[in-house]
């Protein structure tokens, strides 16, 4: 990867927000930023090519950077987790998050119970 395609990287990732300012468009960012990789990608100019192991690298991080962000959501010291009974394994099997961003827990069927 040459220093010419690091740089434009990051003035399209730099570019995103300061155009998403823009409230009359009521788009997200990362709907631009899909589009300019299409743009600048195999699919348009083939500016920037996917094999590249830097990309990978971003890839890689990016996906590690998503995960962090969504275990952090996962409300681990919420009482609904802890139920009386069960291992933490069946207690997470029984956990269902919201879109809002919380959880609730359903109760296992009466079939479900060990005697």
């Amino acid at each position: 990867m040459t220093f010419a395609n690091l740089a434009l990287i990051c003035a399209v990732a730099i570019l995103g927000p300061v155009l998403a300012v823009q409230k009359w468009a009521h788009l997200p960012v990362v709907l631009g930023e899909l589009l300019v990789g299409f743009l600048l990608g195999a699919t348009g100019l083939q500016v920037l090519h996917a094999g590249d192991p830097t990309f990978t690298f971003f890839g890689d991080v990016g996906f590690a950077l998503v995960m962090l962000v969504a275990g952090a959501h996962v409300p681990v010291r919420s009482p609904q987790l802890r139920p009386t009974s069960g291992s933490p394994t069946e207690s997470l099997s029984r956990l269902t998050l919201r879109p809002d961003g919380g959880a609730t827990t359903r109760r296992p069927s009466a079939a479900a119970i060990p005697r």
